[in-house]
């Protein structure tokens, strides 16, 4: 147990189950059942959840959820990590070192448990507090976007339906050059094809482990988001994969891997013709600095906006420091949650 002044953090346990689930619908807008998926069904393990409290009164001060991954690292070892999730402090405790007690019980436990270390995303709002609380920071996931469809792009901004109409007429859609690809389809899980595949981009590098169980976890069973799932493929043999979010009128990459340059070329090519039949305005990825698909990327008309995260990382007294540099992370935006 640590606690600092009127405040302690534990673990949780069965007793704190309700109050925690009316406060991450409350502050989180996250519901029971998405709760339930990610804290409790994720095949890496449970999740990790410290609970602070007022010791005089018991009552809710705050809580830290951490979730388990695997990362494979650049020896080609495997790793267990835990990845920040729902940190929060209620409203009536704030500016008493909430945040700060949470992590650093958090910290403790992780590496107790043989966690090498644990990272996050970080938003506007909590980076300050991670580097107040001795967290480094590695990069940043940059956004990269390439523009599909000029008219559904620019009919979000103009009112005028003559207007939308001439520049429906006078501009057209911004469509992909026309190149040769191999098939290109939409399923609706991960076969026995991806355990089977090697990804050669990631060799050597620091990243996220992937298996079909985990990732048909993650994307394909998440309640309350509908991701979709395309794979480019020569006869039965599996050569790339893309998972999408979609947004009302854009796209974005959460995941992406292909055994060569030409397979991801062609996934690419044929994301780009599939969004902008369907009318999709803007297709978009987000990746660590680095990142070897970023020039690919690129060559195809994708460019940098300004949005970025930091990525941070508490690293515990197993991982070797200094921290390998931003370049050989691989991580992209579905290596969180």
């Amino acid at each position: 147990m640590s606690e600092k002044g009127e405040i302690i953090v534990q673990e949780f346990t069965e007793d704190d189950r309700l109050e925690l689930i009316q406060y991450l619908w409350k502050i989180f807008r996250i519901p029971a059942e998405q709760h339930h998926w990610i804290y409790e069904t994720n095949p890496r393990g449970p999740a990790h959840v410290v609970v602070a409290r007022e010791q005089a009164t018991g009552r809710f001060a705050g809580s830290g959820a951490f979730f388990p991954w695997k990362f494979r690292m650049q020896d080609g070892k495997v790793a267990r990590v835990f990845q920040y999730g729902n940190v929060m402090t209620h409203p009536d405790f704030r500016r008493r070192g909430v945040f700060g007690l949470v992590t650093h019980k958090a910290n403790q436990d992780l590496a107790e448990k043989g966690s090498l270390f644990v990272y996050s995303y970080s938003n506007d709002l909590a980076y300050p507090g991670h580097r107040k609380n001795g967290a480094i920071t590695i990069g940043f996931i940059r956004w990269l976007s390439r523009p599909l469809n000029l008219v559904s792009l620019l009919r979000q901004f103009i009112p005028s339906l003559a207007l939308k109409n001439v520049l429906g007429r006078l501009v057209g859609s911004a469509r992909p050059n026309s190149d040769r690809t191999l098939s290109c389809r939409r399923v609706d899980a991960f076969d026995e094809r991806f355990d089977q595949a090697e990804w050669p981009a990631l060799r050597g590098r620091i990243t996220a482990e992937r298996d079909a169980a985990y990732l048909n976890w993650k994307y394909m069973q998440r309640p309350n988001r509908d991701h979709c799932l395309y794979i480019v493929e020569d006869g039965s043999r599996l050569l790339a994969y893309a998972v999408i979010l979609p947004g009302e009128a854009s796209w974005t990459i959460m995941d992406m891997q292909a055994v060569d340059q030409a397979s991801l070329h062609s996934l690419l090519r044929s994301l780009m013709r599939i969004g902008t039949r369907q009318g999709i305005a803007v297709l978009s990825f987000a990746a660590m600095e680095g990142h070897p698909y970023i020039s690919i990327l690129q060559r195809l008309g994708f460019f940098f906006r300004r949005r970025s995260y930091p990525v941070i990382i508490y690293p515990s007294p197993a991982i070797s420091l200094p921290l390998p540099p931003a370049e050989e992370w691989l991580l992209t935006l579905g290596d969180q949650d």
